[in-house]
């Protein structure tokens, strides 16, 4: 038997040895009920299950601390990391208690919150395979290209597509793809989008999956969000306004000292 985990049997709690709430102890470090509980909740996981995985990652802690390294600067670090982390955590959750739906839907009712670009599209797709060697990119940009410079030429966007597009799901569409959000296509494609006139194409645009042409339908709009698309950046903003808000009113009654020597250090351009 390892000398170093001891779990107490519970004719011991019975007995009075130790406080009735404590289920194991470690090494010297005791493991109660509401440990046991609240890492449970956290963890979203029966009682038991938390229990188990507790107490063998408290005696690989246990572990740890003979081999002491706890006293290496690296673990000190962390260690000291989580602590920031978890007591600023705590802090934020006790003062956005009061942050109830009321207030989401006070904010939300203000002009110009929660709004979100879109822009009504279609696109022409040629494909490049992952890992397709520069010959294979060259192929797909050319057809690209020649797409375009049909659209140039006068022919209509919606013809291109479907002859060209390799988009099957939109391509017999002429491409359309209808209404789209910013943040449902990458940022490259979407800024693109943003800048054209309604009825307007773009050249080529290459990424990693292969060449776009795209064209506004309608150009880029912006629409405020339903409720319950919104509530939850709302939920974000309000905790993050409210940790700058703590931090404002903390900085005040807590005593902070900044060495500029050590400072100078941080700096990647310092001579090592």
């Amino acid at each position: 038997m390892n000398s170093r985990l001891v779990v107490l049997p519970a004719l011991m709690f019975i007995s009075g040895c130790v406080p009735a709430d404590v289920v194991a102890d470690v090494a010297g470090r005791r493991i109660t009920l509401a440990d046991v509980r609240a890492t449970a909740k956290l963890e979203q996981k029966p009682v038991t299950a938390s229990f188990e995985g507790m107490l063998q990652t408290e005696v690989l802690a246990a572990e740890a601390r003979r081999r002491k390294l706890h006293e290496r600067d690296d673990v000190k670090a962390r260690l000291m990391a989580a602590e920031r982390e978890i007591l600023a955590s705590a802090l934020l959750d006790t003062e956005t208690q009061s942050i109830d739906e009321k207030a989401l839907r006070a904010r939300y009712d203000v002009a110009g919150v929660v709004t979100v670009r879109q822009v009504e599209l279609a696109h022409i797709f040629v494909s490049v395979a992952p890992g397709a060697d520069a010959a294979a990119v060259a192929r797909a940009e050319n057809k690209a290209t020649t797409a375009w410079a049909r659209i140039l030429g006068g022919d209509e966007f919606e013809v291109v597509a479907k002859e060209v597009s390799e988009d099957t799901a939109t391509a017999a569409k002429g491409g359309v793809i209808g209404v789209v959000r910013e943040g449902a296509i990458s940022k490259e494609l979407f800024d693109v989008a943003a800048t054209l006139a309604e009825g307007k194409s773009s050249r080529p645009i290459q990424t990693p999956f292969g060449f776009y042409l795209i064209k506004a339908i309608k150009p880029v709009t912006a629409v405020k969000l339903p409720w319950d698309e919104a509530r939850g950046r709302l939920a974000v903003e309000a905790r993050e306004a409210m940790r700058v808000e703590l931090w404002k009113k903390a900085e005040a009654g807590v005593q902070v000292k900044k060495y500029a020597k050590a400072i100078a250090e941080l700096a990647p351009e310092s001579p090592r």
